[in-house]
């Protein structure tokens, strides 16, 4: 996971972001097109669902992040804005 923990690094600094809300941001980005859900952040970043719940509800209050529901699957779906 190098790649997620250096754009987590630089996101970090230059956002002004808690280190693991910017891991999660960089994830969200390097998923890019394809998004990612609740459940692959948990098992990729080995974080609880707690601990990511909360930072995610603070970077869509940042405005960094957006969500949309797939109805056909029951999933929440994040991407980069």
């Amino acid at each position: 996971m190098g790649l997620v923990e250096k754009l987590g690094v630089h996101l970090e600094n230059r956002e002004q972001l808690s280190p693991f809300a910017a891991r999660i941001l960089a994830y969200i980005i390097l998923t890019g097109k394809i998004s990612t859900t609740f459940d692959d952040m948990v098992t990729i970043l080995r974080a609880s669902k707690s601990t990511i719940s909360t930072h995610l509800n603070h970077l869509q209050d940042l405005k960094k992040n957006s969500l949309y529901h797939k109805n056909w699957r029951s999933q929440k779906i994040f991407h980069y804005k």
